[in-house]
Formats: C-alpha cells, structure tokens, sequence
C-alpha cells in the first residue's frame, strides 16, 4: 500500500516475549526483503519470538515461533 514500513522483533524465554529489537525501516517499495536481528542470547535456551511491521496504516504482528540455541 506504499506506506512507508519499519519492522522490529520481539523475543523471550516464554511465549510472553518481553524484549524487542531496534526498529528497521524498510522504505515504502513492494520487494522482498530479508528481515534479520542478532540479540544476545543464552547458550543452551529456548527463545520464543515473532515479527511485527508498522505503517501508517496499523500494525501486523506475525505468529509467535520457538527455537532452542546450541551450546
């Protein structure tokens, strides 16, 4: 809808998330993108996350998902 969008990831411990990233603008094109954050995380630990973009016409927020980081 050529808004202009930024996006940003929310992460936790548990499905309640509670950290997020810094928000990326992603201009108001309609390309595909690859969407990446590197937070410090724990060895050995499930991470719940999920992706969220914004414009100005509302706020998407993707499904929560899980992974577990090696040791």
């Amino acid at each position: 809808n050529k808004g202009t969008t930024q996006y940003w990831f929310e992460y936790g411990r548990t499905n309640k998330l509670g950290n997020t990233t810094a928000f990326v603008s992603v201009g108001n094109g309609s390309a595909s993108i690859v969407a990446t954050a590197e937070p410090k995380l724990n060895a050995n630990t499930t991470y719940y996350f999920r992706i969220n973009a914004q414009n100005e016409f509302g706020t998407v927020n993707g499904a929560i998902m899980s992974f577990k980081t090696s040791r």
